[in-house]
């Protein structure tokens, strides 16, 4: 094989390669948006299921949980922390 031959045959795999990332960009990208809808659409529900059982009101909704189980010290503070960030426009 001459040099020529070998440049050649370099760049074509190195197109065939790049071809197939740009392929598999493109899958990953349909699928994020997939996952991002899904994401919406359990949001959406979740919001739903807060209206329609509790009223909309956050605080019956977290009291009919505490109602079935325990909460650890680790949950009590990581929801604080979601408080205090919702005080501060966060």
């Amino acid at each position: 094989m001459t040099f020529e031959e070998g440049m050649k045959q370099s760049i074509a795999e190195l197109v065939e390669k790049k071809t197939a990332l740009e392929k598999r960009c493109f899958e990953l990208e349909t699928e994020n948006s997939k996952l991002e809808d899904i994401n919406l659409k359990l949001c959406e529900q979740n919001n739903e299921l807060v209206e329609e059982k509790f009223q909309g009101s956050l605080p019956a909704f977290v009291a009919a949980f505490t109602k079935r189980q325990d909460i650890s010290e680790k949950e009590l503070d990581e929801v604080q922390r979601m408080i205090d960030r919702i005080r501060k426009g966060g």
